[in-house]
């Protein structure tokens, strides 16, 4: 089974490529030029919708839009749907890390929820939704070497160490991306 992902980002098509060898994701760029899609929703869902229709509906093929992000309990309107553009273009994993360390050094209110959130297109159907989180707290510093994004500084709930920390195995097991993935394949599979 081949899944296009509406996503130009190959570090998150690696991460669903991790769940199976019996499910090929792929970016809808191996069929099409890019196409760009403006994130103007206010919630997770409506901007994965928003990529799943357009890119699916240009292709009219089945795809699957991604949208996601970090929200801090202790600024709840900073980041959320605007993680992806609250940070300078092209900075790299480190540089987005220490941007959150230096928000939070004046609170101690460090929790978080990482959101990923899935919708499925199939032209002339309903849309599948699939929403799944990690919550925890945001490390004092950098920690760890495994992972991208903030794995570096995301202590999860139940843990003492980050998720560039801990093993492959139980990275995949916590990741709200791969847990999506995994509720989505059944339900695809379901729907066939």
């Amino acid at each position: 089974m081949q899944l296009l992902v509406a996503s130009n980002n190959l570090q998150k098509i690696q991460e669903m490529q991790q769940l199976s060898e019996m499910v090929q994701f792929s970016s809808y760029r191996c069929m099409s030029p890019e196409i760009h899609v403006q994130e103007t929703g206010d919630t997770f869902i409506a901007n994965a919708q928003l990529k799943a229709e357009k890119i699916g509906s240009q292709l009219n093929r089945p795809v699957v839009g991604d949208d996601g992000g970090l929200m801090l309990a202790a600024f709840p309107d900073l980041l959320g749907v605007k993680t992806a553009r609250f940070f300078v273009k092209n900075s790299s994993d480190s540089e987005m890390n220490q941007q959150i360390l230096a928000l939070l050094q004046e609170t101690d209110n460090r929790a978080f929820t990482l959101n990923t959130t899935l919708a499925y297109y199939v032209p002339q159907k309903p849309l599948i939704i699939i929403e799944k989180n990690l919550t925890g707290t945001i490390a004092q510093s950098e920690r760890g070497q495994a992972g991208y994004g903030f794995d570096t500084i995301l202590v999860p709930d139940g843990y003492n160490k980050t998720l560039a920390e801990l093993s492959l195995q139980t990275r995949q097991t916590l990741s709200p991306r791969i847990q999506a993935c995994q509720e989505l394949i059944k339900k695809v599979k379901e729907n066939v």
